[in-house]
């Protein structure tokens, strides 16, 4: 067993990058920290059924964290900085889980650019 949690956060920031980051872009961060760390734990236990974690996918919806910037009717807007920093965090915990933004991003800016979602 490893001596640290190398998932934990550990709020380094050795050249105050995230100082001014807008309350309402660290709001977003925060909310991807507290899934990420209720999250991270279980991701052991999805491996080694090799199954993948939908219901864990579906929550980071349901908690807005799939945005990445794009506008949707009845859901707060998050910045390109927020977008970064969720998906840090979200990285940070569980890699497999950071790629959701990723795919939930192409699909959806193919989608609000080129198509409707109906």
């Amino acid at each position: 067993m490893p001596d640290c949690d190398v998932s934990a956060a550990m709020d380094t920031d050795c050249y105050p990058l995230f100082d001014n980051i807008p309350s309402q872009d660290r709001a977003h961060w925060e909310r991807a920290r507290e899934f990420i760390d209720e999250a991270a734990p279980q991701m052991n236990e999805y491996w080694d059924r090799a199954e993948y974690p939908l219901r864990l996918v579906k929550r980071m919806g349901e908690l807005n964290l799939l945005a990445d910037g794009i506008e949707v009717e009845g859901r707060e807007s998050m910045s390109s900085l927020a977008a970064g920093v969720v998906n840090m965090e979200i990285t940070r915990g569980d890699g497999s889980l950071g790629t959701e933004s990723v795919h939930a991003l192409l699909i959806g800016w193919d989608v609000t650019s080129l198509g409707a979602f109906a």
